[in-house]
């Protein structure tokens, strides 16, 4: 847009004079964060704000403020109503303002303080002509769970969420079918990795899904999308395998590794499968116990809860027997509430430098 929201201008001449969002608000009797939602461009200059901003700021005088937010206000309708914007669509953006940095930093979107170009560019991205169509996609139907009362879900973060994994895994070229059978070889060098230099973990296991036909990224967690995995069929010869690092802890991760290598072994994945971290439900129970076999044998797990005896060096001892790390054994007693959650909680390590 030719006008530009005159917040831009009011951070403009904060900073020539020095004065913070902070001081600005005690001077106009805002609060902060109304000073910061204007200079944002999500709010409006009314005519009482312009008054007290000529007291505030000396100069320019409210007129100039209420002329900058009256153009402003024409050209945004009618370029609202040249691409049939609506202010529900409007909206959106502030829904997504989370998850837009991520979405400029893995080169989706360009940044601008254009509403109107963040709009058409996140239509195009999103495959859709109206952004407000996201949250009636079928795909809810997909997920296969029963969602949690209290769990908040913002669907316009979870969608982008999901475009911005099949975007990064797009750039992922890899030459080998989906080969299960392979997968299921595989497994003891994928339990192996974690006692691998974390820095190289994910690295490592991109090779080996690559070699199984398997697109593997580690993506960035963001509130409003409280997933653990997403997986998708691509390219109808290959999948998609997405996760999160839930809490950032080291056992969560490993867990959730195996939780949907399950899935996939299971053929759950069919077209799209969404892993929230409250799923319920057969598959995933069927998953979560892919996941603890494979980890740690059932029967000798059983054997080692029954002697008692949960020190740190029995857990040693008990995790160098089924070839994984401590902190595998120490999580698995912990969820299972054998031992309490804050016990030994600094032998398990954080994954933080590994998500993108």
């Amino acid at each position: 847009m030719k006008n530009k929201h005159p917040g831009v201008e009011l951070e403009k001449k904060l900073k020539s004079i020095g004065m913070k969002n902070k001081e600005l608000a005690i001077r106009t009797g805002v609060t902060e964060k109304h000073v910061s939602t204007i200079i944002n461009g999500m709010k409006s200059i009314t005519n009482n704000f312009a008054r007290k901003l000529e007291y505030a700021l000396d100069e320019p005088k409210a007129e100039y403020w209420v002329t900058l937010q009256a153009k402003y206000d024409k050209e945004f309708s009618d370029e609202q109503d040249k691409y049939n914007i609506d202010k529900d669509e409007s909206k959106v953006l502030k829904e997504i303002k989370i998850i837009m940095p991520y979405l400029y930093e893995i080169g989706v979107l360009n940044e601008s303080d254009d509403n109107i170009k963040k709009i058409l560019d996140l239509r195009r991205f999103a495959r859709i002509s109206n952004l407000i169509n996201i949250a009636n996609l079928p795909h809810y139907g997909a997920y296969r769970i029963q969602l949690k009362n209290n769990v908040n879900i913002n669907p316009y973060v979870l969608y982008f969420w999901h475009c911005a994994c099949e975007y990064i895994a797009k750039q992922v070229k890899i030459e080998n079918e989906l080969n299960y059978n392979l997968l299921r070889e595989k497994l003891p060098l994928i339990k192996s990795l974690m006692f691998s230099e974390p820095q190289n973990i994910e690295n490592e296991l991109q090779k080996i899904f690559a070699e199984c036909g398997i697109v593997f990224k580690i993506v960035k967690y963001f509130k409003g999308a409280p997933v653990q995995g997403f997986i998708k069929n691509y390219l109808s010869k290959n999948i998609i395998l997405c996760m999160t690092l839930r809490q950032n802890r080291a056992d969560i991760f490993w867990f959730s590794l195996f939780h949907e290598i399950g899935h996939i072994l299971n053929k759950d994945e069919n077209n799209y499968l969404v892993d929230f971290e409250f799923a319920k439900g057969d598959e995933e129970l069927e998953a979560d116990n892919f996941a603890n076999k494979e980890l740690i044998n059932q029967n000798d797990y059983k054997k080692f809860v029954e002697n008692d005896v949960f020190t740190l060096s029995a857990i040693k001892r008990f995790a160098k027997t089924q070839n994984v790390q401590p902190y595998i054994v120490i999580g698995r007693l912990q969820h299972d509430q054998i031992i309490g959650w804050d016990e030994y909680v600094n032998e398990i390590p954080k994954y933080e430098f590994m998500e993108k």
